[in-house]
């Protein structure tokens, strides 16, 4: 509700009145001020806090400065129970960082004063209310300093919290002002040390983990050991296929490589000892490897300028200095990341070229490379079950299945009639008209039924293949019945007669149930065999029972008690034709045929994989051979005849047979795997899955950071240098010569005498002649002790005899005895087996079986070659052709590759290991001598004889390796696995960044042990540890080569690997 003006009776002051009063007020003021006169204004305290607030961002930027470069000269990397509460174990660098900067700027902003006549004004950093930074609240300083890395960690953005300035006049404070400051500063400390621990963390991380020292090693020591196992196999004199100089080598160009991912470059020092070592190592590889020489091997590869750590190679500018320059296009190759060349490669490869002979000599392949796993001699197995199985295919194929139908139809019937009593009643009349009452009824005591069949009339037809036939019986019924009443008996007599009429239809097929797939096949029963064969069972069904009356009565008399007028029964007879005479031989040849086409199918399966089992070629073999099934059969689209369906059919039951073999060879490949999988894994090494994994890590190359950083950064780009001391990393002990990190004279207190940088170990898993774990699995997949095979027996043997031809030694020749004892009763064996066929499959006496057996022998000079050919297949063939002088059976041939394979396969034929062990060792023994001896000599000409000698057959005497699969004849590969592991430790190692601060000289960040501790107010306070930049990773390198030979492996009788800084214990 409103209220007007008019009837508003509230008091009101008139404006005019007001603005009298204002007016009045104002002239009265403006008069007052007229008359005091000019005043003077004190600003020397805003003056006084305006210096001190800006000389307190100058102090402050100069304490990040001084803090940054002692962070980086003593970086806390880890907290410790001695150091202080502040630093937390998830963040010490950056937590001993931020209190660096709170103390400096505590001890920094109190001289960055400013006076104004009598102010002075003082800029303070509190951690509390009046407090400074003292060793008991170091935690508060850190959580008032806050850092952040600015243009890639190149710069630091620090904000302070509590920076006071206090002004005071005579003692007495007049301001006060808190406010928190915020600097950015050009210094690369955070960009060196995440640099540093980003390159740490590489150097730990393992090869599955992603790019870092564990794939680099992976991806240099696969060419190695390819390389080197691959002359091993061709027949260098490679002993140690791979060793701890190749794991050196290889670790210290992978730090190289991780260095410049890391860094944008890498340690020129590191890079000299690389070249130093690969020309050592790749002279130890052409040569004959010596023991490793601790005094002098860290000499060698460090040089006496090693021990200079101050030498500056970075230049202040951001080009790059000369020297830097030409160490990188002096040391090209060791640019590539991944796939770097070891100098010991090229060696490896010149010495395998030396030694190989012109039929072995190839180029190495790569892990990626493809090897065709081929049915083989599979194909003679299969070939042999199915020739056996020839003459049930032929059966199978000339086979006649017969029916005969027989149909009872009822035509007429006159039905026996009903039972009737006799016509005299029994109660016939007295004689005085009265029935008589004394005697009973008549009832049926018994019923008897007679039948009497006759053929009334019919027809018939026959040819050989069927037969047909109509017909009519006529079927008598008499039914004598006997009565009685009483004591009288009556016989009453009754007759039936039925009218049938027989069907007998014969009819023959052709019922094949051979292997061969379905198709027409027009007038089987024409083949002469066949109609043969049908006309016998025409004959079983109709003369064998009788001929068609017979038949017929019996159909009839067979009748059920049936209401239906017609029946019909059923009866098979299957006979079978026997083939033409030269159908086995024209089928034997075209199975044949398709035996030698078959025996070269393979599958195309990866090296390394083989190696690493991921590959499981026996699997995808029976695959493809499976779905090739269709084409090998090759069964046309039509039968032209009988015989051209049997053939087929052989066919088709030879690949039936190979299928099955492939299978087994599928499955004992699938248990191989598996024994190998839990046999590495009971050892502590990587399984197979591992093992693929880290291969095809191999080439995963990781970014690589550019040489310099922070270009739009505050102080330009900057380039970071690691400088490791040493630079290169040798697995033997360095000291003050070598570095100066460590004590040269008694004066230095509190540092080490020497150190060894690097530990390397690598373990070779199936070493000679296959050791425990190989005798594992194949124990395993077979159940065979410890043994070789006999092929593998006879190498060591051959080269046994080979040794002792050149040098007399008296132990050797006893070995030989033993071996060869052992060879001869496997080969015995063999021979049995031998013996066995040829009594079997040809006409040979007794004399003369043995007569061809031993002309076979006479072929090859010694035992051992012999048991080599055994393993080769051609002692087999050897026979045979002895057996029959100058043609060889084809048959007789096949049944013996089968049977001497099998024999040599035998538990009974195979060798212990313990004679070749002991032969193979001392044949190695003496070869080793020899090469020194010759090598020692310098006549370059010998030294070639001697490696081109003691080559091939020192290493076939000393078999290494897995077998894949383990079963004679069907041996593809031997494969080999190393596990590698390294420890290094940099004594000291440092980061020389340039070029992105604001004043002259560069920032090094340095790791050495020790710790590290910051000046609290006269006291010194630790915060933490410096650790040094350590690492510890491992990978596994698996190697797959042909079957034969020596295999591939360490055969120096030292499995697992350590140099002198591998703790025993570990």
């Amino acid at each position: 509700m409103s209220e007007s003006l008019r009837t508003d009776q509230r008091g009101r002051i008139p404006f005019a009145l007001l603005g009298v009063l204002l007016l009045t007020s104002s002239v009265a003021y403006g008069a007052g001020l007229a008359a005091q006169g000019p005043t003077e204004i004190d600003r020397s305290v805003e003056r006084a806090m305006d210096r001190a607030d800006g000389d307190a961002d100058a102090a402050v930027r100069d304490a990040v400065r001084s803090a940054a470069e002692d962070a980086a000269r003593d970086p806390v990397t880890r907290s410790n129970e001695t150091g202080v509460d502040a630093v937390r174990p998830e963040s010490p660098f950056r937590d001993a960082l931020r209190i660096r900067i709170g103390i400096a700027a505590a001890d920094r902003l109190p001289e960055a004063s400013a006076s104004v006549d009598d102010v002075v004004a003082t800029p303070k950093f509190e951690t509390g209310t009046g407090s400074e930074p003292t060793a008991e609240n170091l935690t508060p300083v850190r959580e008032l300093v806050r850092i952040e890395g600015v243009a890639n960690g190149t710069a630091l953005e620090v904000t302070v919290e509590n920076v006071t300035v206090v002004a005071e006049r005579d003692g007495e404070i007049v301001a006060r002002e808190t406010r928190e400051v915020t600097v950015t500063v050009a210094t690369p400390v955070l960009a060196a040390h995440e640099r540093t621990e980003r390159f740490e963390a590489r150097l730990n991380r393992d090869p599955i983990e992603g790019p870092g020292l564990g794939r680099q090693l992976t991806a240099r020591l696969y060419p190695v050991v390819w390389a080197r196992g691959y002359g091993q196999y061709a027949g260098a004199p490679i002993q140690n296929v791979l060793a701890n100089r190749h794991v050196e080598l290889s670790t210290n160009t992978g730090i190289l490589s991780v260095q410049r991912s890391t860094f944008g470059m890498a340690d020129d020092r590191g890079r000299e000892g690389v070249r130093t070592a690969a020309a050592k190592t790749a002279l130890e590889d052409l040569l004959v490897p010596t023991e490793l020489e601790e005094d002098r091997w860290s000499d060698v590869v460090l040089g006496a300028a090693a021990a200079d750590d101050s030498r500056p190679t970075i230049p202040v500018t951001d080009g790059e200095s000369t020297e830097h320059t030409k160490a990188s296009t002096d040391d090209g190759q060791f640019e590539d990341d991944e796939n770097t060349t070891l100098p010991s490669e090229t060696a490896t490869a010149a010495t395998t070229d030396t030694a190989a002979t012109t039929d072995t000599a190839t180029s190495v392949p790569s892990p990626n490379e493809t090897t065709s796993i081929e049915v083989g001699h599979t194909a003679d197995v299969a070939f042999l079950d199915a020739l056996d199985r020839l003459d049930d295919q032929f059966r199978r194929t000339y086979r006649v299945e017969l029916e005969r139908v027989v149909q009872v139809t009822e035509i007429e019937t006159t039905p026996v009639p009903e039972p009737s009593p006799p016509g005299e009643p029994p109660n016939a009349s007295a004689g005085n008209g009265s029935p008589s009452t004394s005697t009973p009824a008549w009832s049926l005591a018994s019923e008897k039924r007679e039948a009497d069949h006759a053929v009334v009339g019919g027809t018939d037809r026959r040819t050989a293949t069927d037969a047909s036939a109509t017909q009519t019986l006529e079927r008598r019924t008499w039914v004598s019945r006997t009565w009685i009443a009483g004591n009288k008996t009556r016989e009453t007599t009754a007759t039936g007669t039925t009218t049938f009429r027989v069907r007998i239809d014969v009819s023959a097929a052709h019922a094949p149930t051979d292997a061969a797939p379905d198709r027409p096949l027009s007038g089987a029963l024409d083949d002469p065999a066949l109609q043969a064969a049908s006309e016998r069972g025409v004959d079983r069904l109709v003369d064998d029972e009788g001929g068609f009356e017979s038949i017929a009565v019996r159909a009839v008399r067979g009748l059920d008690d049936r209401d239906d007028r017609t029946q019909r029964s059923r009866e098979r007879v299957v006979v079978h034709g026997n083939p033409p005479t030269d159908l086995q031989n024209r089928v034997y040849d075209d199975v044949g045929t398709l035996r030698e086409d078959v025996r070269t199918v393979g599958v195309d399966a990866e090296r390394g994989g083989i190696a690493t089992g991921a590959e499981t070629p026996e699997a995808a073999l029976a695959a493809h051979v499976e779905d090739r099934r269709e084409s090998f059969v090759a069964a046309p689209d039509r039968y032209a005849d009988v015989g051209d369906r049997a053939r087929v059919a052989v066919r088709a039951a030879y690949l039936e047979e190979l299928q099955r073999e492939l299978d087994r060879r599928s499955d004992r490949e699938a248990e191989t795997g598996s024994a190998l999988s839990d046999v590495l894994e009971e050892a502590g090494a990587p399984t197979t899955d591992r093992l693929e994994e880290i291969r095809d890590g191999r080439t995963a190359a990781g970014e690589r950071e550019p040489e310099s950083a922070g270009g739009d950064g505050p102080g330009g780009a900057v380039a970071f240098e690691p400088v490791g001391s040493p630079g290169y990393l040798p697995r033997t002990p360095i000291d003050g010569s070598h570095s100066s990190v460590f004590e040269t004279s008694e004066s230095e207190e509190n540092r080490p005498v020497s150190m060894t940088p690097l530990a390397t170990r690598n373990v070779n898993y199936f070493t000679l002649p296959h050791g425990e774990l190989a005798d594992g699995i194949v124990d395993r997949v077979l159940g065979t002790g410890r043994t070789v095979t006999l092929e593998q027996a006879g190498r060591t043997l051959s080269a046994t005899n080979e040794t002792l031809e050149h040098v007399s030694d008296p132990e050797l020749r006893e070995l030989r005895g033993d071996l060869a004892r052992e060879v001869e009763a496997g080969m015995d064996e063999v021979h049995r087996e031998a013996d066995a066929v040829l009594r079997e499959e040809t006409d040979l006496s007794p004399r003369e079986r043995r007569e061809a057996i031993a002309a076979a022998d006479r072929r090859y000079d010694g035992l051992g070659k012999r048991a080599i050919a055994v393993g080769n297949g051609s002692y087999a063939d050897a026979i045979a052709a002895a057996a029959h002088e100058r043609t060889v059976d084809d048959e007789l041939a096949v049944r013996l590759r089968v049977a001497v394979e099998s024999a040599a396969g035998r538990e009974t034929a195979d060798i212990p290991d313990e004679p070749v062990t002991d032969a193979a060792t001392r044949v190695r023994a003496i070869a080793r001598d020899s090469l020194s001896d010759a090598l020692a000599d310098g006549i370059e000409e010998g030294s070639d004889r001697a490696r081109e000698h003691w080559g091939n057959d020192v290493v076939a005497a000393t078999p290494a390796g897995l077998p894949v699969a383990p079963v004679p004849g069907y041996w593809y590969a031997t494969t080999n696995v190393w596990r590698v592991q390294v420890r290094g430790t940099y004594p000291r190692f440092s980061v020389r960044a340039s070029g992105g601060t604001a004043y002259d000289g560069t920032v090094e960040y340095v790791r050495e042990p020790g710790p590290a501790t910051v000046d609290v107010g006269g006291e010194s306070v630790t915060l933490g540890e410096t650790e040094p930049v350590a690492f510890e990773t491992e990978t596994a390198i698996a190697i797959a080569v042909p079957p034969g030979a020596g295999g591939v492996g360490d055969v120096d009788g030292v499995a697992d690997e350590r140099s002198p800084g591998w703790k025993p214990e570990e």
